[in-house]
C-alpha cells in the first residue's frame, strides 16, 4: 500500500487530535521509529510521517480473535499435538490429528488456527483415507472448518493455506490457478509458512513446472528441514526428471510411514525404470 502524505487539512486535524489524546504513547513510540531528536524533543520527519503513523497504528491494533493463544489455554496442547500429527499422511496419524483438533475447537470455539489445522486434517482424510460413502461429508467438514478459521481471522495464513488444500482435490477438479492464488496469499501473510511453499511446489510440478516446484519445496526445507513430506516431494521431481538412481538413494533416507502408499508407488516406479523389478523389497 503506497504511503500517503499528511498534508491534507483533514488528515492533519485527525492526527493532531490523536496525538493530543495519546501524547504519552506517542513519545514512547516516536524515537524507536524515527530515531531523530532535535533540541531534546521528538520531531516527526515530514517525508516519513505517514510511515510512522502506520507503524504506530499497526502496533496498537488488537490481534483478530482466535489468532493468538496463550500456552495456558486448555485448547493449546491439543492444538499443538494435532498440528504435529496432521503433517503426516498416514491413516493412524490422521485420525489422531482429527481427534486432537476437534477437542481443541470444542474447548475454544474461537481458536482460528485450530480450525485451520482441522480443515487440513479433514482434507487429508477425504483425499487419502475416507470410504467413498463418507468423502462428501468429510469434504464439507473441511470447508466448514476453513470458513470458520477465516471468519475468525481473515488474515490467518494457515487458513488461506488450508483453503488451497481444499481447492486442490478430486472433487474440485484440481483448479491449479485458484490453488496457487490461495497458497501465494498464505505466503504473503507469512513467508515462513513452510507447508504453503511445499504445497505450492506440489501444484507447480503437477502442471509441469518442475523447476518452480523444486524451488518452492527447497524454500520449505530451508524454513523447516524436518518437513519430511517436502523431502519426499523433491524426490518425486527426481523421478519426473528421470533421475532414478538419485531418487532411489533418497528414498532410503525417508520414513516410509509418512505416506506408505505414495512411498511404495514412487519407489516401485524408480526400481522399474532401473530394471530392478525383483529388488523392490531389498531396496526399501
Amino acid at each position: 500500500m503506497p504511503e500517503r502524505s499528511i498534508s491534507s487539512p483533514n488528515q492533519k486535524k485527525t492526527l493532531g487530535e490523536y496525538e493530543g489524546n495519546h501524547q504519552s504513547r506517542w513519545k514512547a513510540t516516536c524515537i524507536p521509529y524515527i530515531s531523530l531528536r532535535v533540541g531534546g524533543s521528538c520531531r516527526r520527519h515530514a517525508g516519513s510521517g505517514a510511515s510512522v503513523y502506520a507503524l504506530f497504528f499497526r502496533s496498537s491494533r488488537s490481534a483478530p480473535i482466535g489468532s493468538v493463544k496463550s500456552v495456558t489455554s486448555p485448547a493449546y496442547d491439543d492444538y499443538m499435538r494435532g498440528k504435529v500429527m496432521v503433517g503426516s499422511e498416514n491413516r493412524e496419524d490422521n485420525e489422531t490429528a482429527i481427534t486432537l483438533l476437534e477437542q481443541a475447537v470444542k474447548a475454544d470455539p474461537n481458536f482460528a488456527a485450530a480450525y485451520a489445522a482441522l480443515a487440513r486434517a479433514y482434507n487429508k482424510k477425504a483425499f487419502y483415507f475416507a470410504p467413498e460413502a463418507e468423502k462428501k461429508q468429510v469434504n464439507v467438514d473441511a470447508e466448514v472448518a476453513v470458513e470458520k478459521a477465516l471468519a475468525l481471522d481473515p488474515d490467518l495464513s494457515e487458513g488461506h493455506y488450508a483453503r488451497g488444500l481444499i481447492l486442490w482435490t478430486h472433487v474440485n477438479r484440481f483448479p491449479h490457478e485458484q490453488a496457487i492464488q490461495s497458497y501465494k496469499r498464505a505466503i504473503a501473510l507469512n513467508p515462513k509458512l513452510d507447508d504453503a511453499h511445499h504445497e505450492l511446489g506440489v501444484v507447480y510440478f503437477h502442471i509441469g513446472l518442475l523447476d518452480k516446484g523444486w524451488a518452492e519445496i527447497e524454500k520449505a526445507l530451508e524454513i523447516k528441514p524436518s518437513n519430511t513430506m517436502a523431502r519426499f516431494r523433491l524426490n518425486v521431481i527426481n523421478i519426473y526428471r528421470t533421475k532414478y538412481e538419485e531418487a532411489l538413494a533418497v528414498f532410503k533416507r525417508i520414513p516410509r510411514d509418512t505416506n506408505p502408499a505414495l512411498y511404495d508407488r514412487n519407489l516401485a516406479t524408480a526400481l522399474f525404470q532401473l530394471g530392478r523389478i525383483d529388488g523392490s523389497v531389498s531396496s526399501r
